[in-house]
């Protein structure tokens, strides 16, 4: 047998609600609306049923306001009130998601109070009080089905946190059921964002934070009167992170959205103002004043909130870290503005081949990606893939000479070979050198491209490896030959043997 069109009305009001939760939030909400200052929500336990209570101080409701409005589908008292979000007059049907037994409402204004019970069924009735009643009582009885009384509980308490944690008002929930005992606390969160760099803006009827962010889509929140409309990940302001509290905003009738029409527009207007004007100002002024002295890790983060839009960086200002440690313009890295052509060149800090590369007028930004933007800006201006420059230069580190390098060249010269044997270091010198002994350069400590080894020119001998690093304690007539030979069987080279090196050895250190 069909519904008659009230009940199947009202079934659809039901559910239209996602969560059975949501009645926490329309409850509060309408406390609000009634002026409330404080809001309790209470959970407890009998034998047979879960007793969930929400309690306002708020001017509660005459019998006109009853019959009219509480008891009547689509109807509102807040029609024509742009500062009450419970426009459509459907939230109090939510009560009924979690099928309860009963739900009684206790309330009263002008010295007269009344009791409205309402029946599994949803059929009700109205009776006057003689106990006077402050603000208004709304009782669910929910008979215990399968779900744990504690976690049902504690889905309540979520949902007051999630929906209602902005409210202006003090919203106090508690529960006392077996596994889980909450005393009375406040539901409350800062009204912030999470962004290097934020702005607050605080007017009658509006209230906004936001901060920028590296991509265009980014989390923000609609909020009325600190109640949540909506939370989301969205480009409506595109690069912005964002909370806004507006008395312009609604919510649809189904709760699952933010009503998108002219008011909305307006307000996402101004948040597009805000976020190029004061928002952009503090970045800046914080990114210029760090970017002189301060944490590179602050850099970091600042300098990244540029890739969702580099409009936001002034063009000609050097505000992008390079590996030497110096600073560099956006305009810097467009493509053909420095000798070489290349894709963006990055390396993790100084070293022989990055002070190469900056003498030849080649750029090498900070990186790697995970910790520096900059890679990430010189890709979006065209410049390719980032490009580490150890894995494609290499340069060793000329150093003073040493004894037994000295002893190595004589020797080799002794022999009619080798007679230049330069003494470097290869530690930061390229992918190319990594654990090398030695290598062969024309023209010693030039910068070469993976691929250019040369087959003649002089011995670079790398000090810091640690089997050179043992000759260089010897004597120079005993480590000078060792060095040499060792050399040059690391480029390739033939060069002698153990046995025959020991024996000219033993030759030339015999008195």
């Amino acid at each position: 047998m069909s519904l008659d069109p009230a009940a199947e009305a009202l079934n659809a009001l039901v559910d239209q609600f996602s969560q059975r939760s949501a009645f926490v939030r329309e409850l509060i909400q309408n406390s609000l609306d009634a002026g409330s200052g404080r809001v309790e929500l209470h959970v407890a336990e009998r034998d047979d049923a879960l007793i969930v209570s929400v309690r306002d101080d708020g001017e509660g409701m005459t019998l006109e306001i009853i019959q009219n409005y509480l008891l009547v589908l689509f109807s509102s008292s807040k029609e024509r009130d742009r500062t009450r979000i419970g426009k459509f007059g459907v939230g109090f049907a939510s009560v009924f998601s979690l099928r309860p037994e009963r739900v009684i409402v206790d309330t009263g204004r002008d010295g007269k109070f009344y009791r409205v019970i309402f029946d599994a069924e949803r059929h009700y009735t109205l009776a006057e009080l003689d106990e006077p009643v402050e603000g208004t009582l709304v009782t669910l009885e929910v008979p215990k089905r399968d779900d744990a009384p504690a976690a049902l509980a504690q889905e309540l308490l979520d949902a007051a946190q999630h929906w209602c944690r902005y409210a202006r008002a003090e919203v106090i929930t508690s529960a006392e059921v077996k596994g889980l005992s909450r005393p009375p606390a406040r539901v409350q969160a800062p009204f912030a964002v999470e962004s290097p760099v934020t702005v607050l803006i605080e007017e009658p009827g509006f209230r906004a934070v936001m901060g920028y962010w590296h991509e265009a889509k980014a989390p923000v929140g609609f909020f009325n009167r600190g109640l949540t409309l909506l939370e989301s990940v969205e480009d409506v302001v595109p690069g912005v992170t964002f909370k806004v509290e507006a008395s312009a905003l609604e919510h649809t009738l189904t709760r699952d959205n933010v009503v998108r029409d002219r008011r909305f527009a307006e307000v996402i207007e101004r948040l597009r103002a805000l976020a190029a004007g004061p928002l952009r100002d503090r970045w800046l002024t914080e990114l210029r004043a760090v970017n002189k002295s301060g944490p590179a890790e602050r850099h970091a983060a600042l300098l990244r909130l540029a890739v969702a839009d580099l409009r936001r960086l002034p063009e000609d200002e050097a505000l992008l870290a390079t590996a030497d440690g110096g600073r560099v313009s956006l305009r810097a890295i467009k493509p053909g503005f420095t000798q070489r052509n290349e894709p963006s060149l990055w390396a993790e800090g100084p070293s022989p081949v990055v002070e190469a590369l900056h003498a030849a007028g080649q750029l090498v930004l900070a990186g790697p990606a995970e910790r520096r933007p900059e890679l990430a800006l010189g890709r979006l201006m065209g410049r390719g893939t980032p490009a580490e420059v150890h894995g494609l230069y290499w340069r060793p580190r000329l150093l003073a000479e040493h004894p037994v390098t000295q002893a190595a060249a004589k020797f080799g010269a002794s022999l009619g070979q080798d007679a230049v044997v330069v003494a470097a270091s290869f530690t930061g010198g390229g992918d190319a050198l990594r654990d090398r002994v030695a290598t062969r350069q024309r023209q010693p400590g030039r910068l070469s491209r993976h691929g250019e080894e040369e087959s003649r020119g002089a011995l670079v001998v790398n000090l810091d490896h640690p089997l050179v690093a043992r000759l260089l304690v010897l004597p120079p007539e005993i480590g000078g030959p060792a060095l040499w030979s060792l050399a040059r069987r690391a480029v390739g080279d033939r060069a002698p043997s153990a046995q025959a090196l020991l024996q000219r050895l033993a030759g030339e250190v015999t008195p």
